[in-house]
């Protein structure tokens, strides 16, 4: 048997022919959308993480952001961060607890007596420091059932 070959159906020839230099243009190219694409897709999620009230640049928010897998939508990503404890559940209360003390004690520091009423006398603070210092101004409100951070 002989085999015949009909050059009119050799496509092989008609193709134009690359160089070394244009495959190696066209990987470069593909290389550089591929990285572009990904750096747009990290943005996409970092905006998205921000909008969800995420702070990216927390070292702590970094692994919850990397570890998420779900859908990169600010609703999708808070529902998530709220169940996993990164955020915490708003309140409508303006003045939550912590803020209404820390308030307390400087109107008490101030010298007016704060709503309410938490049992610092009026200049009484003023008057702790005045003769033991910030030791003593600090025990004071201890003595008062004043919540007091001890670290500086």
């Amino acid at each position: 048997m002989t085999e015949v070959y009909d050059d009119e159906y050799d496509d092989v020839e008609d193709k134009p022919q690359r160089s070394d230099a244009e495959w190696a243009e066209l990987r470069r190219a593909k290389k550089a959308r591929e990285k572009a694409e990904r750096e747009l897709a990290d943005m996409k999620k970092q905006i998205a993480f921000s909008r969800a009230g995420i702070d990216t640049d927390d070292p702590k928010a970094q692994y919850f952001v990397k570890g998420y897998d779900g859908e990169v939508t600010p609703e999708a990503i808070r529902a998530e961060a709220l169940k996993v404890g990164f955020l915490q559940q708003e309140t409508d209360d303006p003045n939550p607890p912590e803020v209404q003390q820390t308030a307390d004690v400087m109107q008490a520091a101030l010298g007016a007596e704060p709503e309410g009423g938490n049992g610092v006398q009026v200049g009484a603070v003023d008057q702790a420091f005045a003769q033991g210092g910030v030791d003593g101004m600090m025990a004071y409100l201890r003595e008062q059932g004043i919540p007091v951070n001890e670290t500086q």
